[in-house]
């Protein structure tokens, strides 16, 4: 992910958790938390003027041929509305 530069620390909560915002059709299915993927919660601490950061993911490796799945990851904290933050990749399990 990569943010604006900004003043000061901020600490950013994320929660990685099952659920879509874009529309699913045959190809394109919702992941299931802790069967294609680990939920999980946790912070990021951005020091001043720092750009970027990176997020752990533990993807579930079943072998089963799949259609992509998608899920969410969820961004919030009394500074999260102050940055402009970019998604430099979308992951599909």
């Amino acid at each position: 992910m990569l943010f604006s530069a900004f003043s000061g620390s901020v600490r950013v909560f994320y929660s990685i958790t099952a659920g879509h915002i874009s529309d699913l059709n045959d190809e394109l299915h919702p992941a299931i938390a802790d069967q294609d993927f680990v939920s999980v919660d946790g912070y990021i601490d951005l020091s001043d003027g720092q750009s970027s950061a990176n997020l752990a993911l533990n993807i579930s490796d079943d072998s089963l041929p799949e259609v992509q799945e998608v899920f969410l990851v969820n961004l919030t904290g009394e500074s999260v509305r102050d940055l402009r933050l970019t998604l430099v990749s979308l992951i599909l399990v």
